[in-house]
């Protein structure tokens, strides 16, 4: 019964994503309500797929994000993923990266109270 739903569930994401063997999978942890309230608040209609854990959403603009939510994080099927993609699937933007943007200048020696003028 899993490998059939296994099966299924890679025949919905390649029916769900255009040229799914392109699509970038992306890991995420929220869940299954936050995707499907980010997706219609985006505009976009949430599809089943006639599954309980695969949730396809379709953007006006045209693009699908396909989530398993079988596991945990879910696994989820993006062609060419925007930003505003990335931020409903909850992932952060390179910008947000904790190694980029932390290095900083030297220190100004501006004295203390003990220094004399």
């Amino acid at each position: 019964m899993r490998l059939t739903s296994l099966i299924l569930s890679a025949s919905l994401f390649a029916a769900a994503v255009p040229a799914a063997s392109a699509a970038d999978v992306i890991e995420t942890t929220i869940s299954m309500s936050t995707f499907m309230h980010r997706c219609t608040s985006m505009g976009g209609t949430i599809d089943t797929g006639g599954t309980a854990y695969i949730k396809i959403c379709r953007l006006p603009n045209g693009q699908s994000v396909a989530c398993d939510f079988s596991t945990s994080p879910a696994y989820c099927d993006v062609y060419r993923p925007t930003q505003p993609i990335r931020d409903m699937l909850g992932t952060p933007p390179v910008s947000m990266n904790p190694d980029m943007g932390t290095k900083t200048g030297p220190k100004l020696d501006v004295g203390g109270p003990d220094t004399v003028k």
